[in-house]
């Protein structure tokens, strides 16, 4: 059981392309062991693809195991922008009122080429804003094909992890949860930092250990930090 002082109010994902398999691991054991404590949020977002993340939470992981998002053949993790379609898709034909502003928000964030302006984004205006909006979430010219940016009035966007790393200020008692941060009260952070290679190229096998490690990692920051 938590106390009061256990619940936080919003949750972040930092991102990295595959090394998200981590993060995942995280969720994995926290669903099984706190749910309490990753269901109960006002905010959950994230940047590339801990957007990704984000939005499985919404989904409340209803696959038996959140290993499959990433083993799937024909838009699995290996098929990144295809995966992001199908999240983005499944999130949005859950949300009934169509509007994502309730008590489980989703924000995600884009950063502007044009005039270099974070986008900060949690209410969108139809089912394609929404899905190409996911696919800018994931757009790093030098890894993803052409047609995956997202324009907007302010312009041509891109993955909001290159310029921005963190939660909005007015989230407050938020959780991050981050495979590039160290572990403290309020950061679920890895035992060992994963290998830069996943930030370009993925690894099923290489990811499955990252996951399992994500597993062991939450074990470890819930025994050190929950009552």
């Amino acid at each position: 059981m938590l106390d009061n002082s256990n619940i936080f109010e919003n949750i972040w994902f930092d991102g990295g392309a595959w090394t998200c398999a981590w993060g995942a691991g995280v969720i994995q054991y926290l669903k099984k062991h706190y749910p309490d404590l990753i269901f109960n949020y006002k905010n959950v977002g994230g940047y590339s693809a801990g957007g990704f993340l984000a939005m499985n939470v919404y989904l409340n992981f209803d696959e038996p195991d959140f290993w499959y998002c990433f083993q799937h053949n024909t838009h699995g993790f290996g098929k990144y922008h295809l995966w992001a379609e199908e999240t983005a898709n499944r999130v949005w034909e859950k949300d009934i009122n169509k509007k994502f502003i309730n008590d489980n928000k989703i924000s995600l964030i884009l950063y502007s080429a044009l005039n270099n302006k974070i986008i900060y984004k949690n209410n969108w205006s139809s089912k394609e804003d929404f899905i190409n909006f996911t696919k800018g979430t994931v757009h790093i010219p030098f890894m993803c094909g052409f047609g995956l940016h997202y324009v907007d009035e302010i312009g041509w966007s891109l993955d909001g992890g290159i310029t921005q790393r963190e939660a909005p200020k007015d989230w407050e008692r938020c959780l991050t949860i981050s495979p590039w941060k160290k572990s403290n009260k309020n950061t679920i952070g890895p035992s060992k930092m994963p290998p830069l290679k996943l930030l370009v190229a993925g690894d099923f096998e290489l990811c499955k250990k990252l996951f399992d490690q994500g597993i062991d990692d939450a074990a470890l920051w819930c025994r050190k930090n929950l009552i």
